[in-house]
């Protein structure tokens, strides 16, 4: 769907904006510092102003590192702006309520992952110590039969779940699934998949849990911790882990309500039956303290980091890969069974600490599929993923490589369509070729930097920034330093989802980060 537009009245006409982060300031776009009571640097800031004799407008902030408080005014109001923006979210459907910090969310969307997707977005805001969804899914009425055949179907066709025999029953469009699965890892990817098929209301998961081996609690509590430690996406200097009789229970201080997620994601070892985060506190001011050191860790212990952390991944099914890592460069070789085993690989990687850049140098070698069985799983699927079923995308398999082409009104619809075409049996590659619809008219340069500028403001993985965003007919160039390799991406991340029709990152990292093993020692569950 098109993105809504920004409002125009202080338009400046200027092709090109630059604004400049120090800190992470949070004052609405263009405007004055605004009222507080959650904590926040205080910043002052000036309007956009066009420069006439370059036709650039500048907007510059200095941020100091006193700390005031967020109301829920604003807390409710930047939420509000970031569903908005968001083009993969129906205009105005997510109402939104904050009570100290809680974002309870209500309204109607039309089917499960945009409900997700809503609770998501809020917990990556800044100030949110919890998310509340109340969020009805009612699309267009589907029979439960079918429903249960493009579900099981999905499943079958998932590289991940494929081998799984798992029972799948409808009721009133709700699905349950019932099996036996190695990890709560494998459970979580299905109900994921489940949740996908369009038409779907909610998924009841009801598979078992038959984990590999007998690790004792203190195993799985060491594996825990090796998984929290080594990865970017989290700060482990606040969190505390216990378990007992393999109910994992998190305790401590974490910035964020998605960081506490990737928590509960990170705890879901082999051997874990129930994972308990309720003990984890969302307290995001504490960020800047929970700082991993800046002593660079040597490449033989990444290297140890980024294997141990493809090996345990479901999705990858590839314990033999080759893997080396130089100043920061991981380079991954081998061969991996499909598409989306490669693409996980890589990502896998990418979020392990002291991890700049992966070179990707891995072979898929799957199960030949005829080319018009393969085209066929392809456009099944496109038609019944929630986020696709509504676009008009051409697929053509030959030898395992898949082409998709048509138009859509989003970039987000682009990469759903392809994550579902990466996401199926038989596929070795996935060509790109979709565009976007002619008339998705970018936002102006004036208002692109502000959207931009906005998102990383209220991004709770964006603390101590000095960025640079450059505007320029739809395309935002991110320039400066950032702590880390989260940050790089966050940063990216929020620049497409202002509306960039392309982000050009030229953004540096300050220093590999790095952080002293606990005791236990590091385990690796088999």
């Amino acid at each position: 769907m098109p993105r809504p537009r920004a409002s125009r009245d202080a338009r400046c006409g200027a092709r090109a904006l630059i604004v400049c982060l120090g800190g992470a300031s949070l004052l609405a776009c263009g405007g004055e510092p605004q009222r507080t009571t959650v904590q926040r640097p205080r910043a002052t800031t000036t309007r956009p102003a066009a420069t006439a004799s370059r036709g650039v407008a500048t907007r510059t902030e200095e941020t100091a590192h006193d700390r005031t408080s967020i109301d829920d005014e604003d807390i409710g109001a930047a939420l509000r702006r970031r569903l908005a923006r968001d083009d993969a979210l129906p205009p105005n459907a997510v109402a939104v309520a904050i009570d100290r910090g809680v974002a309870t969310l209500s309204g109607t969307v039309p089917h499960l992952p945009a409900a997700r997707r809503a609770r998501a977005i809020a917990a990556s805001t800044r100030g949110v110590v919890d998310v509340v969804s109340r969020i009805e899914v009612r699309g267009a009425a589907r029979g439960d039969e079918t429903l249960e055949d493009e579900v099981r179907r999905a499943i079958q066709l998932d590289p991940a779940m494929a081998d799984r025999a798992i029972e799948i029953e409808v009721h009133d469009s709700v699905v349950t699934l019932r099996s036996v699965v190695g990890t709560l890892t494998e459970a979580r990817l299905a109900e994921e998949i489940a949740g996908s098929v369009r038409g779907v209301r909610a998924v009841q998961n009801d598979l078992q849990l038959e984990p590999m081996g007998d690790p004792t609690d203190e195993q799985i509590r060491a594996a825990v911790l090796a998984r929290i430690e080594r990865d970017v996406r989290i700060d482990p200097a606040g969190i505390d882990v216990m378990v007992d009789d393999g109910t994992v229970a998190l305790s401590g201080v974490v910035g964020s309500v998605a960081e506490r997620d990737v928590a509960h994601e990170l705890a879901e070892v082999s051997g874990a039956r129930v994972i308990d985060p309720h003990a984890l506190e969302v307290q995001w001011w504490t960020r800047d303290t929970l700082r991993r050191d800046a002593t660079p860790l040597d490449d033989g212990r990444i290297t140890s980091a980024v294997r141990d952390t493809i090996t345990n991944d479901p999705r990858v099914r590839a314990p033999n890969l080759a893997i080396g890592v130089t100043s920061g460069l991981a380079t991954l070789r081998g061969i991996v069974p499909s598409a989306y085993a490669r693409a996980s690989a890589t990502e896998d990687a990418l979020n392990v600490v002291g991890v700049r850049r992966v070179g990707d140098q891995l072979q898929v070698q799957t199960d030949a599929v005829e080319n018009g069985e393969l085209q066929q799983r392809v456009a099944e699927r496109l038609a019944a993923s929630a986020w696709t079923s509504e676009s008009e995308i051409d697929v053509e398999a030959r030898e395992g490589r898949v082409t998709l082409r048509g138009t859509v009104p989003s970039r987000f619809l682009e990469r759903a369509a392809r994550d579902v075409a990466t996401r199926i049996v038989g596929v070795r590659e996935v060509a790109d070729e979709i565009a976007l619809e002619e008339d998705v008219e970018p936002l102006e340069d004036w208002e692109l930097a502000a959207e931009v500028q906005s998102g990383l403001e209220w991004n709770p993985f964006l603390d101590r920034m000095n960025v640079q965003v450059t505007a320029s007919e739809g395309v935002a160039t991110l320039r400066g330093e950032v702590d880390d390799v989260r940050a790089f991406r966050e940063a990216e991340r929020e620049a497409e989802a202002a509306g960039a029709l392309e982000v050009v990152n030229e953004l540096s990292i300050r220093a590999v980060e790095s952080v002293a093993p606990r005791t236990p020692a590091p385990v690796r569950i088999e």
